[in-house]
């Protein structure tokens, strides 16, 4: 049987390799290079085996425009590498992941077509991802994609999605940061099923683009975390726009929009939220902002007791949350919630901006 990592034979023959792999010439049934020589040929799946596999530490992987396919796994770094997906290149899995980098630390920078069975990129032990650029952003290609069945990106680390590239998971989240806190930097479109992007240990979220999530949230912040929302939107089609627990803070400038809330706050050890100010700069967008300040006014504290959830009282919340002037809407309140049997919610003034 041929061996999944086996390289085709011919004139196509080219190079993905470890940093550690031999150098020999190329002969008619197989061929191995220098390690930053790029793919250029495709490699299909065989079987159900994974298509490319690195046991080396810190290997490195550029695809050139080739399509790597594989069925468990597209691209697997077993000790931490980097992985290079130039423009009009695929990377993809049909079953599984299609790029796993696992025990260490990684980096993938993406600039094609990353896709997933379950998840499309998976970096287990940490690490930075970039869709949408190679090269740091000195050049940005538009129509970048990550996608997974499940979740677009799995990552203990940091990410940046840039304009006019996406994020997509299509069973749970479009990016999850588990593990360690990390940062989402996302200037384009992250999609999921569940939530947009959900934190699960803490970080920081900063959105320029469209972060739009299904069932659950927009942005989860499950155990804290700070979310600056600088423009663009963030929206949740049945869940909540934003959804908070472990003291978040938010600081919005553009619009949150959520079916049940626009942002809600969950009972935690100590569950929290500031929500600091909403701009809509231009006059015609008066009707949208005080539509938005139904939805904050609308917020809901879900306190545990007895094990069901049940909303706080909300009159306090309609007479503080805050006032509509000019073409500005100024909510100036930070709310918190202490935990266990504290009692009713705390409200306390924050300064104005």
């Amino acid at each position: 049987m041929r061996s999944p990592t086996a390289v085709p034979p011919g004139p196509m023959c080219s190079v993905i390799a470890a940093r550690s792999a031999p150098v020999a010439p190329c002969e008619r049934g197989s061929c191995s290079a220098p390690p930053t020589r790029a793919a250029r040929w495709s490699i299909p799946a065989w079987s159900k085996a994974t298509a490319l596999a690195m046991a080396s530490v810190s290997a490195v992987v550029r695809n050139q425009g080739g399509a790597i396919h594989g069925g468990t796994t597209g691209v697997l770094l077993e000790r931490g590498g980097t992985v290079t997906n130039l423009a009009g290149s695929v990377i993809g899995a049909s079953s599984g992941h299609g790029i796993s980098v696992v025990n260490d630390g990684g980096s993938v920078a993406n600039a094609g077509a990353i896709s997933g069975g379950l998840i499309g990129v998976l970096l287990d032990s940490g690490g930075n991802v970039a869709n949408g650029s190679t090269d740091g952003g000195a050049t940005v290609a538009t129509g970048a994609e990550i996608s997974g069945g499940t979740y677009g990106l799995w990552i203990g680390g940091n990410v940046v999605n840039y304009a006019g590239s996406t994020i997509r998971g299509n069973g749970n989240a479009g990016v999850l940061i588990a593990g360690a806190s990390g940062t989402v930097d996302n200037r384009g479109i992250i999609d999921g099923l569940e939530d947009g992007i959900r934190l699960e240990s803490g970080g920081t979220v900063i959105n320029r683009g469209i972060v739009r999530g299904g069932t659950t949230a927009g942005i989860a912040l499950a155990n804290g975390g700070t979310q600056e929302h600088l423009g663009g939107q963030i929206v949740a089609q049945r869940g909540s726009g934003v959804q908070a627990a472990g003291g978040a803070i938010i600081d919005s400038h553009a619009t949150i929009e959520g079916a049940p809330n626009a942002v809600q706050a969950r009972q935690g050890q100590r569950a929290g939220l500031e929500h600091r100010r909403l701009r809509h700069l231009v006059p015609e967008r008066r009707a949208q902002a005080r539509r938005l300040y139904r939805h904050v006014a609308a917020v809901r504290l879900v306190r545990q007791q007895g094990g069901r959830r049940r909303p706080a009282d909300g009159r306090l919340w309609r007479q503080r949350l805050g006032h509509l002037r000019r073409d500005r809407l100024c909510v100036p309140v930070a709310w918190w919630m202490g935990g266990g049997a504290a009692g009713p919610a705390r409200l306390r003034e924050v300064r104005r901006r």
